[in-house]
Order: structure tokens, then sequence, then C-alpha cells
């Protein structure tokens, strides 16, 4: 029987891919771009390799095979961290903050009264992931249906 070329090529561009090292720069040149296709304010995303501020920010570990932290910090207090073993998923969890953010301000900003504030919030927070990545949007979605059961 003959191997499988095809997995074998997949899994050497698999391992050559996580051989790429990500800097700094790169992870906020990714994060400037995606938050230039929603308007997203600049401060709304997270600072890069600072320990020494309040809010979020993230640190990247290792040469090979990195991992992205994205930490909340308040008064001194880490509130919530996530683990990325990618820069994809790296920058769903920033931009699943920022969206957030983002919908909260145009929902407060709008003078609707009808309806429940949540799902519109909801509904504006999964149209702007959508801008971003179709991935985004449908990952973002299947996580609020597992929370409604």
């Amino acid at each position: 029987m003959l191997p499988d070329f095809n997995t074998a090529a997949t899994s050497v561009a698999a391992f050559l891919l996580d051989l790429i090292v990500i800097t700094n720069h790169d992870v906020i040149e990714m994060m400037m771009a995606m938050a230039k296709l929603i308007d997203a304010p600049l401060s709304l995303l997270p600072l890069v390799d600072n320990e020494n501020v309040e809010g979020q920010y993230i640190i990247i570990e290792g040469k090979y095979f990195q991992t992205f932290r994205l930490i909340t910090k308040e008064r001194g207090q880490i509130l919530d961290f996530k683990i990325a073993t990618n820069l994809q998923d790296l920058m769903y969890y920033v931009f699943k903050t920022v969206t957030f953010s983002m919908a909260i301000n145009l929902e407060q900003g709008s003078l609707k009264t009808d309806g429940d504030f949540r799902k519109r919030l909801l509904i504006k927070q999964l149209d702007l992931l959508k801008v971003l990545s179709k991935e985004f949007h449908d990952r973002f979605n299947q996580e609020k249906n597992k929370l409604s059961y």
C-alpha cells in the first residue's frame, strides 16, 4: 500500500507554519488592519508585551510553537485570560471583546426602546464579527447557542 502523500504534505506544511515566528509587530499590524475593517477605535485594542498596564494585553511566549496569552487585569488582579496557539484564535479572542464594547456603545447611542437590549446587542456584535470573518461569526454564534440551553 502506498503512503498518502496528501496527508503527509499537509502535515509537513502545518509543521512548517508552526516554525514561522510571529513578532509583536505582526500582532499589532494584524489587529490594526482588522480594527480598520469595522472602524473600531484603537483604544479598544489590547497592548502587546506590556504586563504593567490595567486592562487587556497580549504576551507572546516561545520562539517556535508560540502561544499567545490575552490577559485582562484590573487593580493588579488578573480577571481573565485566554491562551491561543495560533494567530487566528488570538484575533478571535481580541475581537470578541472589541465587538462587544462597540456593540454596547452603538446600542447605548440608539434611541430604540422596543425589544430586548441584550438581543439587539448580540445581533450588533454578530454583524461586526461577520465583517471580520465568517468563521468568527459562526464560532461566536455556536458559543452563544451552547449557552442558551
